[in-house]
């Protein structure tokens, strides 16, 4: 008897294991297509993405026109990387339903993941109209911002920040775009500061500058002129201040500022420093670190760490200064709470602080030698007209001058930034 081919036996066995691979049970089960797609939810929430894939096809095979499951699935692709794919799902779903809020607010993120700008901007201008989601407007400001649109993708965060002026991503792009912006502007303001110990005295400073944006950033030059009105004990005298500083974007994500001033004179520093470098972070917060440097005399050095956030039409904001002096070093630490008004450029904000900082309150070289202060600051930020900003600040603090001597002290500055076009 002959035996039976090798090639006849590996034909049947491969028929009886194709019928029993295709008797198997899929190790899911639901009852109606809601729950399948809760399923298939919950799948994608445990990372296992290959069986929210196969339910979401099962249940498209025997719903079609569940909408819902091929937008998900669409981003489950997008999850994966595999954008062709989940560009042709929401094709299809909106060649049978051109007016789906929800399919176009996918294509926009799909278009956000995969960082495809100029498909973005197309995408986003018919999902603004159909869903007026802020989120939308953000990413297209995104866009705008990646292709170079930056007055548009500046107009398109402030239409976000109107109405939400904590928005993290449309405040980082309206950012971002203003210091890439090509417009420059030109800035004057009045500072005026006032004790009346251990002797009388008022400073009067005027500022002036010129912020000019260049591809990756803003230099800022600007000359400090104050005056400090003479009395009975001394006459009156002035001092100029040379400083240049400038706005570096290194990333998406962070962007520095350095600087520096010389003086020749006795009353600012006779060299000055600073520099800061911020994160931004998930969910509105960013942190910053720097430093600040003064000499005239001898060497000052003050660090600072900042931790930011923004909640709603809030901004807050906490600082903390660590600095060296002749005898040790001390701490300072400084709260802003800003509110957001028209836009983001429209704001209040309240400033308390305990310490002596290098900023506060105007940059004066014997300001170094205080003890100790509590404080208070109220700014005012007000676009006036296309082209022009105001600024107003007004503060008081309560200084320890020497040792268990006091005074009042109050500082007042009015300014504004007038764009040229």
């Amino acid at each position: 008897m002959k035996s039976i081919p090798a090639y006849i036996f590996l034909i049947f066995f491969g028929c009886f294991f194709s019928l029993y691979l295709f008797s198997q049970e899929p190790d899911y089960y639901y009852e109606n297509p809601e729950e399948g797609f809760a399923v298939m939810r919950t799948a994608v929430s445990e990372g296992n993405f290959v069986r929210a894939k196969n339910i979401g096809k099962d249940l498209l095979e025997e719903t079609p026109d569940y909408h819902d499951v091929s937008i998900y699935l669409a981003r489950i692709y997008g999850w994966e990387a595999r954008f062709d794919s989940a560009y042709a799902i929401v094709d299809d779903v909106l060649g049978n339903n051109p007016e789906l809020p929800d399919a176009w607010m996918a294509y926009v993120d799909l278009c956000y993941w995969e960082n495809n700008w100029e498909k973005l901007k197309s995408i986003a201008e018919n999902a603004i109209a159909l869903t007026d989601s802020d989120d939308v407007r953000a990413k297209y400001a995104l866009a705008l911002y990646h292709t170079g649109e930056l007055q548009k993708a500046i107009l398109q965060a402030d239409s976000v920040l109107v109405r939400d002026a904590g928005h993290p991503l449309a405040g980082d792009v309206r950012q971002l775009s203003i210091l890439k912006t090509k417009e420059p502007e030109l800035f004057v303001h009045y500072s005026f500061d006032y004790f009346e110990r251990p002797y009388y005295r008022r400073w009067h400073m005027l500022t002036a500058g010129l912020v000019y944006p260049f591809s990756f950033g803003k230099l800022i030059p600007y000359l400090n002129a104050g005056t400090i009105v003479g009395n009975e004990t001394f006459s009156a005298s002035s001092d100029l201040q040379f400083n240049i500083e400038s706005y570096l974007i290194i990333t998406e994500k962070n962007y520095m500022l350095a600087g520096y001033g010389i003086s020749p004179g006795k009353y600012f520093p006779s060299h000055r420093a600073i520099l800061d470098v911020w994160q931004i972070l998930p969910a509105g917060f960013a942190v910053s670190a720097g430093a600040r440097y003064f000499y005239r005399d001898s060497h000052f050095v003050f660090w600072n760490v900042t931790l930011e956030k923004y909640l709603g039409h809030y901004w807050l904001s906490l600082k903390n200064y660590l600095f060296f002096k002749d005898y040790g070093f001390s701490s300072s630490h400084y709260f802003t709470v800003r509110r957001y008004l028209n836009s983001s450029v429209d704001y209040l904000s309240l400033t308390i602080g305990y310490g002596t900082a290098p900023d506060e309150p105007v940059m004066v070289i014997s300001d170094l030698d205080r003890l100790n202060a509590a404080s208070l600051r109220l700014d005012l930020s007000k676009q006036v007209h296309s082209s022009i900003r105001l600024n107003i600040s007004t503060g008081y603090s309560y200084e320890e001058y020497v040792n268990n001597n006091f005074r009042n002290r109050f500082n007042f500055r009015i300014g504004s930034y007038f764009k040229l076009r």
